[in-house]
């Protein structure tokens, strides 16, 4: 596999030499001519300006959805202009104004209104861009596009104005050169596109094509011509924040409340190093008003992922992401050894605290892609020394135990964008402990080529980990490779993937388990323009097969199909249906690290569904349901879920949600001793419950509230001993294992806008974590009891202002 890679690399260095001349074929794509204007342009939405009448004019767009290149229902005219400073989109979409759908939502969230979209790929390379979306109401909504779809955590300060006419509406926006990355040319060839949707019909068109037959959407990009002697602008911005919090801490066994209250203050900076190049920095980072994780009881051998909700950390990451081997909840997450007091604990000492994340001192992020395609990414973290506090309960004195050395972590990415959509990366990562901890370095390759019409793919990648200990360095390695066909109505693929026993690229990236080899195949069919009862659907088929990595032996193989569809009445759905002929030997629920016995869960079916009602009417009705039939020991697996919306208005809407889970008769880890591992017969129940509400003063002010309730309880009726040939044994081992779990909590987020990318936050957030090691109580009588349990709530105020150099420049001059 490493000659293989290696090979590819070395086939592959002509393409990039001449990459630059052989981006993409712009004379076969549309093209609109910007012109410089002579005034002044005022963003109100009238388009009154002389500029605007003389400008050329995109018109004829061509329907993506739900009829694919027919032509719209409406007509829509877009005119493009520009100075030194920015460049002007002028939009006039035609409709009945009576009937524009105009849900307010929060930024960067799309509701169930109409909208108007301007996509840019300054650097004509079809494959990394800006999207800048207008909602019928004022919303916006941006986001860089990449190779990966889009990173909706960027935001930007630009301009718009929208307004509702006698013959539909009129956007009109300014997008600043300091909210773009373009190269350093005396004329520009930009990559453009401009896309609109009537909501009511759930119509969406584009100027240039975007054709779902095709891979990709931003190389279906028309192409912008006229624009000469712009230049980047000192694009420096700083956005310093103060927050205060309170909490209030009630501990039931001690019958005691805390209370703590602190002040933060930090600064993010934003700088422009070059036309190419940007470099983030965040000093001292609080992220009070981030939404809370949702806990769950784990009970397999593997760690939880949990989603990155930090916005420093989900802004501009795309080229982070290349490889899978950066995974951010490492960095500021719990501490290396954070159960090290805990294990020093003395005769009458306790815990008094124990920090539950390591604190960030900084972090920095440079990123941006060269003229020629050459992408770049560094980034780098610096989490301070933690301790927890032990107290000795007869004496009083106390001491303290370091859970966090001093850690720096560094990531660094090099991607080359190549001819026809195609690219190739190189990923380092690097972790630093001080002291005696464990340092890990993981380095990693991957590509991926496609045919000049975008028809045909092949990618794969590499990576080799190093964990530096005291004894003998651990080392290992993972690779892929998958092949396909990309476009058309019938698509197949195949693919192959291996990961060593020893590779381990979890010091700052997630991986659940090492030690496995795969391979798989697939096909399906594809229905773009409406037939029947369907407006399109998705038929695919898919078999997999798996292995060991070492010992090199069988774990098992199944087979799927899958149905994904949409109605011409706009409901979606999807069902499936998996098998597994031979069950599964699973070696690692034995929790053994030699991998010598595994569990032989017995052949199964599984069949499921999903189905989402017209997301345009005021109620919609979202359901799901999940079942598992297994052919011996009398086991099954049931699980529903049911999501009613309500849109009271186009300010106020609300969301409930219920979901139940049955395991039955399940088999599962309790305990090892030397020579044996117990496992345990068990059902496991939980029940989740949700309510989410909105409520949007405007488009630049709103309420959000989270409710979230996971209530999980796990019987053991008995306990058996795993045998050889991954079946079961009696014992007399004896034990309580039952549980019941309790996550509640709730975020409400008020935010307002204040100004251009600042904003006040008020956040109150209720956690309550409790875990018993009982099952006296159903669901119901658990809920009675539930705010008996200990709690922490919070409250914070942030103030963000967002500084810009070139406004206090001009602010300075008088100007």
């Amino acid at each position: 596999m490493r000659r293989i890679l290696l090979l590819i690399i070395i086939c592959l260095y002509p393409y990039i030499r001449i990459y630059a001349q052989d981006i993409l074929d712009v004379t076969a794509k549309k093209q609109i001519i910007a012109s410089r204007i002579m005034g002044q342009i005022k963003v109100d939405a009238i388009l009154d300006e002389m500029d605007w009448q003389a400008a050329v004019i995109a018109t004829d767009f061509i329907q993506q959805e739900p009829d694919p290149g027919t032509t719209p229902s409406h007509k829509t005219e877009v005119r493009i202009v520009y100075d030194n400073k920015a460049i002007y989109i002028g939009a006039h979409l035609y409709d009945d104004p009576e009937a524009i759908l105009t849900e307010l939502t929060d930024r960067d969230d799309v509701g169930n209104t109409d909208w108007f979209y301007i996509g840019l790929d300054p650097y004509l390379n079809g494959t990394n861009g800006f999207g800048f979306l207008i909602a019928s109401t004022g919303v916006q909504f941006d986001a860089i596009l990449g190779a990966q779809g889009e990173d909706t955590n960027w935001d930007a300060v630009w301009d718009s104005a929208v307004r509702i006419t006698e013959d539909g509406w009129v956007v009109e926006v300014k997008l600043p050169y300091s909210a773009l990355r373009f190269p350093d040319l005396e004329k520009q060839t930009w990559g453009i596109n401009f896309g609109r949707k009537i909501q009511r019909n759930q119509e969406k068109a584009w100027w240039s094509e975007v054709n779902p037959k095709e891979a990709g959407f931003i190389n279906q990009f028309g192409t912008l011509l006229g624009i000469e002697g712009i230049k980047a602008p000192i694009r420096l911005s700083a956005t310093p924040f103060v927050a205060t919090t309170s909490k209030i801490l009630y501990d039931v066994d001690k019958d005691r409340t805390s209370n703590q209250t602190q002040i933060n203050g930090g600064l993010d900076i934003k700088y422009g190093i070059n036309d190419a190049f940007t470099l983030d920095m965040t000093l001292i980072p609080d992220f009070g008003q981030v939404r809370s994780d949702e806990q769950v009881l784990n009970l397999s051998p593997f760690e939880v992922f949990f989603d990155e909700n930090r916005p420093f950390f989900t802004e501009g990451v795309e080229l982070f992401s290349k490889g899978n081997l950066f995974y951010s909840r490492r960095v500021g997450g719990s501490p290396y050894n954070k159960f090290a007091a805990f294990a020093q604990l003395k005769e009458d000492e306790v815990v008094k605290s124990n920090p539950q994340n390591a604190r960030l001192v900084n972090a920095t992020k440079i990123s941006g892609r060269t003229n020629r395609g050459l992408g770049l990414g560094f980034f780098n973290a610096i989490e301070r020394k933690e301790f927890a506090q032990i107290i000795d309960t007869m004496t009083g004195a106390s001491r303290t135990v370091q859970t966090n050395p001093l850690t720096n972590y560094n990531v660094i990415v090099l991607d080359q964008n190549l001819p026809n959509n195609s690219s190739i990366s190189l990923i380092n990562t690097h972790v630093y402990r001080a002291g005696s901890a464990v340092d890990a370095i993981v380095t990693g390759t991957q590509f991926d080529l496609r045919n000049k019409k975008n028809t045909y793919s092949i990618n794969g990648s590499y990576a080799r980990s190093q964990r530096i200990l005291e004894a003998e360095d651990q080392i290992g390695h993972s690779a892929d490779i998958n092949i396909g066909k990309i476009s058309g109505a019938y698509r197949w693929f195949a693919w192959y993937v291996e990961e060593s026993a020893n590779f381990n690229p979890n010091d700052l990236g997630f991986l659940r388990s090492p030690n496995e080899r795969s391979a798989g195949a697939g096909i399906s069919y594809l229905l773009f323009n409406p037939k029947g009862i369907f407006n399109q659907y998705r038929l695919s088929l898919n078999w997999r097969y798996e292995r060991l990595f070492e010992p090199d032996v069988f774990v098992g193989m199944r087979s799927s199909i899958r149905f994904n569809y949409q109605l011409k009445n706009f409901w979606r759905g999807g069902l499936w249906f998996n098998w597994r002929p031979f069950g599964d030997r699973d070696y690692f629920e034995p929790r053994l690290a030699d991998f010598s016995q595994f569990y032989h869960e017995p052949q199964s079916i599984n069949l499921g569904g999903w189905l989402n009602t017209d997301s345009r009417k005021r109620l919609q009705m979202n359901v799901w349901f999940d079942y598992n039939k297994y052919f011996i020991r009398a086991f099954h697996q049931l699980g529903m879920g049911v999501f009613p919306s309500l849109r009271v208005s186009d300010r106020i809407s609300f969301e409930l949600g219920v979901e139940w889970n049955n395991r039955s008769n399940h088999y599962g880890w309790v305990a090892s001793s030397e020579d044996e591992v117990f496992f345990g017969q068990r059902d496991r129940t939980s029940v989740i419950s949700s309510f989410g509400g909105k409520y949007n003063f405007s488009s630049l002010m709103n309420l959000n509230i989270n409710v979230q309730h996971n209530w999980t309880q796990v019987v053991y009726k008995d306990y058996f001993t795993l045998n050889a040939e991954g079946w079961f044994d009696e014992t007399t081992f004896e034990s309580e294992f039952d549980q019941t779990f309790n996550f509640f909590n709730i975020d409400l987020v008020y935010r307002w806008r204040i100004l251009p990318g600042s904003d006040i936050f008020f956040t109150y957030k209720n956690i309550i974590l409790n875990f018993d090691r009982n099952s006296e109580h159903n669901y119901f009588g658990n809920l009675q009891n539930l705010f008996s349990f200990s709690q922490a709530n919070s409250f914070s105020l942030k103030f963000i202002y967002f500084l810009d150099y070139l406004y206090l420049q001009k602010q300075g001059s008088g100007i």
